[in-house]
């Protein structure tokens, strides 16, 4: 009987699996969505972490084996937004690792120096982030006090010369633009003799 049994389904296999499939509950085409969404976001952030790994590697030796790799590279921040607004923080990032944070709500400089270090050759990301408030002693004291935040990002190649990169604080174009949305970030890049 037994062996009767096994001669139908092999026999039949058409009928053995339809009753399995019967049996499975019908996909959801929003859960395979969410899935396939949730898988490319494991996949940025998996390739991030890779990045990330590859400069503290690269860092590691440069700074402390004192084996030159890769591009020297220097990286400043310029404030260029006159006297009306005061840049208290600056962040910047490279490749999804901070650099460089800083910040006095007395105002930082103007030309502050964020990075000089070895870069691994390739394509890097740069990410931006400057704070101003309004500085009470200019010749509209009422714009005192309001904070303006402005972030960008630089998509920047190197290769194994020598780079420099500056970052601009900048007011936006035209005296018409209004005041809390006049401080953009601008980026410049030179290839340093």
């Amino acid at each position: 009987m037994r062996i009767l049994m096994l001669g139908l389904v092999l026999a039949v296999p058409g009928v053995a699996f339809a009753q399995e499939a019967e049996d499975e509950p019908a996909t959801d085409p929003g859960t395979h969505d969410a899935q396939l969404a949730n898988a490319e976001h494991q996949v940025r952030e998996l390739s991030s972490d890779i990045r990330q790994t590859e400069i503290r590697l690269w860092n590691l030796m440069n700074n402390r084996l004192g084996m030159p790799v890769g591009a020297e590279a220097t990286i400043r921040v310029e404030n260029r937004m006159g006297p009306m607004y005061r840049l208290i923080e600056a962040r910047l990032g490279l490749d999804g690792t901070a650099i460089m944070t800083t910040r006095d709500e007395d105002g930082l400089p103007d030309v502050i120096p964020a990075f000089t270090g070895s870069i691994p050759p390739g394509d890097h990301v740069l990410s931006v982030r400057l704070v101003y408030v309004g500085e009470t002693s200019s010749p509209f004291p009422y714009v005192g006090g309001y904070r303006m935040v402005t972030s960008s990002s630089h998509d920047f190649s190197i290769g194994h010369h020598a780079y420099r990169l500056t970052v601009l604080g900048h007011p936006a174009d035209g005296p018409t633009s209004a005041f809390l949305t006049r401080p953009r970030v601008g980026f410049v890049e030179h290839d340093a003799p």
